[in-house]
């Protein structure tokens, strides 16, 4: 067993020094992707500022049930390209639906307006985008395993603007750099307070949101959460996620999951800092024995499957 695990990670790292020689390399990390404006600073729990987070997908499925039940669920992505969108798998599989239909919105900020107008200052109106084709990691089969990524790649192509751009990919020195302790950033439309006293009924923003969260080392936590909820007694963080969070009332949580977790570095002098996406918000953050709030979010790894998005984006 440990022979094999051994092999696994071997394979893993061969594929990442190897990862941007492939020959889709080009399809991701263009000169417009993750710059961060001039100015820009992030804190924790608040609106996003129009145009922000351009690379955010504001993602509707559909689900319709064989007891004639149409129930749906709101995630998030991020823009790779013109013409790919990275989220979550358990966003878009559900093997109980007899039919599923996913829209993605590109260039959205606020869901009840189109167009997002800001001091008189209004964006373009929002596209909306069907998928050609959603990828999902051949080896996810739930949310807690791991392989909860997916790719999504949309009919016609994404038109990029000041509102509407790519994020980058960890490139160089970033494939092994160790984030412990940083600060990461997490953005989406997922729930962001409670209606009732007894938490049970979720309230839902209608503008971005964003907040700032730190990078903890796996046994950290597990740590945090097998204390919080006995759900958790059995889980495993694995080395394909990454964990961040535990800030009590500061979570990732539904309507969030396949959004991005992000941080902003400045790896060319020359060039402006940049956000990279190094996960992909999975699950944990809060659940219904949860009564402290302080849970951490595990996000799917995103260099741990590079070399499978890389060969599944083709032009």
């Amino acid at each position: 067993m440990i022979i094999q695990v051994f092999c696994l990670f071997f394979v893993f790292l061969i594929g990442l020094a190897q990862s941007f020689d492939h020959p889709n390399a080009h399809l991701i990390n263009d000169a417009s992707c993750g710059v961060l404006k001039p100015g820009q600073r992030i804190h924790q729990g608040r609106n996003a500022n129009l145009g922000e987070f351009p690379w955010m997908v504001y993602i509707i499925t559909t689900k319709e049930y064989p007891d004639f039940q149409t129930r749906h669920l709101t995630c998030g992505g991020s823009i790779l390209n013109s013409k790919y969108v990275l989220s979550a798998s358990h966003c878009f599989v559900d093997e109980n639906a007899i039919r599923m239909s996913s829209i993605l919105f590109i260039g959205d900020y606020n869901t009840k307006t189109d167009p997002d107008c800001v001091n008189d200052f209004c964006a373009p109106h929002v596209v909306l985008h069907e998928p050609e084709e959603i990828i999902n990691h051949p080896y996810y089969f739930t949310y807690m395993a791991g392989s909860d990524i997916t790719l999504v790649r949309v009919k016609g192509e994404i038109q990029f603007n000041e509102f509407v751009a790519p994020i980058c990919l960890e490139d160089g020195l970033l494939l092994t750099h160790d984030y412990t302790g940083e600060e990461a950033h997490v953005a989406g439309w997922g729930t962001y307070d409670f209606a009732d006293i007894n938490r049970t009924q979720l309230l839902y923003p209608d503008i971005l949101q964003t907040l700032s969260v730190p990078i903890i080392d796996d046994n950290s936590c597990l740590d945090t959460m097998r204390r919080l909820a006995y759900d958790y007694q059995q889980h495993h963080v694995i080395e394909s996620q990454v964990c961040a969070g535990g800030i009590p009332e500061y979570f990732a949580y539904m309507g969030d999951s396949g959004g991005p977790l992000m941080v902003v570095k400045q790896m060319d002098p020359e060039q402006p800092p940049r956000f990279y996406q190094i996960g992909v918000v999975s699950w944990g953050g809060l659940t219904v024995n949860v009564t402290s709030f302080e849970s951490p979010t595990v996000y799917t790894r995103v260099r741990y499957y590079l070399p499978w998005i890389l060969d599944n984006m083709r032009p």
